[in-house]
């Protein structure tokens, strides 16, 4: 008799009561290149539904994790090498787009972002109604290890070959290419919605893990490139 299948672990199966049971779907909470819908569809498949904005209140985009993807495929550059999380802050808030997923989906995008929390926030959607849904949150290295790793064999294969030091660090500046598809991503859906609020969100509750505000930062990237030509 074979012996019974061992169920996966728990952050790899969606949280109790978020999969609606006449659906069969889960809902997700887009803050960087997921507020594009067709980024969205690429990174969840094409079965995704009931794709829409809102904000979620008493959060910021903060780059402080390093993303091991990108430097895996060539894309960092230096210390240019983090990517954005949404950290617990008050007084701040994010517009977000939301999306409903299959619940077969769920393990695909919990691996996929294994190095960060994996949070249930409430929303407010534009036209007033409240909900609840997945939302990336910033972790910490220790956290990870403890979650999502099984020994130092998996690191190595996760992260280890990949880059050597911390994960989560105050001491680094945006990827450029994922940098400018985030930028592009809600310069694209302003367009869309006739808005700039998201343009505007991005820019006044985004920072750098130094505390330095998107806004600043990309005023001071502008001008040392026109010195440069």
């Amino acid at each position: 008799m074979l012996p019974p299948a061992v169920p996966p672990p728990a952050w790899l199966q969606p949280p109790a009561g978020l999969v609606n049971p006449s659906t069969g779907r889960f809902t997700l909470v887009g803050y960087g290149s997921l507020v594009s819908e067709s980024s969205a569809a690429a990174t969840m498949g094409p079965s995704i539904s009931k794709w829409r904005t809102g904000r979620v209140e008493g959060y910021a985009r903060v780059f402080n994790l390093v993303s091991i993807i990108n430097i895996a495929r060539n894309f960092t550059d230096g210390d240019r090498m983090a990517t954005c999380t949404a950290v617990s802050t008050p007084g701040a808030h994010l517009e977000v787009c939301i999306f409903d997923a299959p619940a077969e989906r769920y393990e695909d995008f919990a691996r996929r972002e294994a190095r960060l929390q994996h949070q249930v926030v409430d929303f407010t959607e534009d036209g007033g109604g409240v909900g609840r849904g997945i939302m990336c949150t910033a972790w910490s290295d220790e956290e990870y290890r403890k979650e999502r790793i099984c020994d130092e064999a998996d690191y190595h294969e996760q992260v280890g070959r990949f880059y050597t030091g911390k994960l989560w660090r105050d001491d680094l500046l945006p990827v450029p290419r994922y940098l400018s598809l985030v930028v592009e991503a809600h310069r694209e859906l302003d367009a869309r919605l006739g808005t700039t609020r998201f343009s505007d969100n991005l820019l006044q509750h985004t920072f750098l893990g130094d505390g330095t505000r998107l806004d600043s930062f990309l005023e001071k990237e502008n001008a040392t490139s026109k010195t440069l030509q």
